[in-house]
């Protein structure tokens, strides 16, 4: 990650992005400092992929709040993921 400062900024945003969709291996400290790099990105997919993992640690609360400071729109309107439930289907083989 810090290596990552070097580059440009968007070469180090589709780095960043890419760390924290693998950031489920890493442990928490490390885990929260990617996230803070995230949420600093200029790219809103970046910020929003960031408010995921920001949820996973400090639940939804927390990074709807975040959400809501956003200066983006898109940002803005992001919301926790939903699980999904599994209905059992009658027409399954």
């Amino acid at each position: 990650l810090r290596s990552a400062r070097a580059f440009e900024a968007r070469h180090r945003d589709a780095l960043v992005h890419g760390l924290l969709d693998a950031a489920g291996g890493i442990d928490e400290a490390r885990r929260r400092d990617l996230i803070r790099c995230g949420l600093d990105s200029a790219q809103a997919s970046v910020r929003r992929t960031a408010l995921d993992r920001l949820c996973e640690l400090d639940g939804p609360e927390a990074a709807s709040h975040r959400a809501r400071a956003d200066t983006n729109a898109a940002v803005r309107k992001w919301r926790p993921r939903q699980e999904e439930l599994t209905t059992p289907s009658l027409l399954a083989s």
